[in-house]
């Protein structure tokens, strides 16, 4: 996750489903909030990215019945290896065939563990006897972005444009073209400097009976 308003990144974890209110793509722990930047003013504009090659690798191992949490505390002290945890390398290396019983019960087989060298000046935690490095905040640059008020998205440039002019007693609606996978539509937003000014928006088409208004960032 990015914090588009200054281009501070973490990896975070989802945990539930949601967020529930209406204009929201995520919502996150104060932590996070803190370590992004956003903790006091409440909102901001956020860019997501999934990682795809580590969310499989979480998924499977949690299928096998392993632990995953606190992984992607690991995972942003190593981003690009799973389970990123930095313990101490084993005495012996496990015994060919020794098998262990997994949380459902099934056996599975224990496979050699990958040796880490420890860096005694990462600044981490313990965790149930195992380290877990801090959070660690980068910087990206980010381009340019706007935020809107969607109202709706048209084929018909005079649906868009009657729609526009009937919401003027709410804002200075806008009809936006844009091209989808080859087709022509004409959107119907109103430009916002700031997330708080959005959200006004929002609620006032909301209460207006226009359930299908939405917050967009470009």
């Amino acid at each position: 996750m990015t914090n588009l308003e200054n281009g501070k990144t973490l990896i975070v974890r989802v945990n539930d489903r949601g967020p529930f209110s209406k204009g929201r793509i995520i919502d996150v722990s104060k932590r996070s909030a803190e370590l992004l930047g956003f903790k006091n003013q409440g909102t901001a504009k956020v860019k997501l990215q999934v990682l795809n090659e580590e969310s499989r690798a979480i998924a499977e191992a949690a299928r096998r019945g392993e632990s995953t949490a606190g992984v992607e505390v690991a995972m942003n002290e190593r981003p690009s290896t799973y389970p990123g945890k930095r313990t101490a390398p084993p005495q012996q290396p496990p015994r060919s065939g020794y098998e262990t019983v997994s949380s459902k019960g099934v056996p599975t087989k224990l496979e050699p563990v990958e040796r880490v060298a420890l860096n005694n000046n990462i600044q981490g935690h313990n965790v149930d006897g195992r380290f877990y490095p801090d959070p660690v905040v980068k910087r990206v640059p980010v381009p340019n972005t706007n935020i809107f008020v969607q109202a709706g998205s048209f084929t018909e440039q005079s649906r868009a444009q009657a729609l526009a002019t009937k919401l003027s007693p709410y804002g200075q609606a806008q009809v936006y073209p844009a091209v989808v996978n080859g087709r022509q539509y004409y959107r119907v937003r109103f430009p916002s400097s700031n997330v708080a000014t959005a959200d006004r928006i929002l609620a006032s088409l909301t209460q207006a009976g226009m359930d299908n208004a939405i917050i967009v960032v470009e």
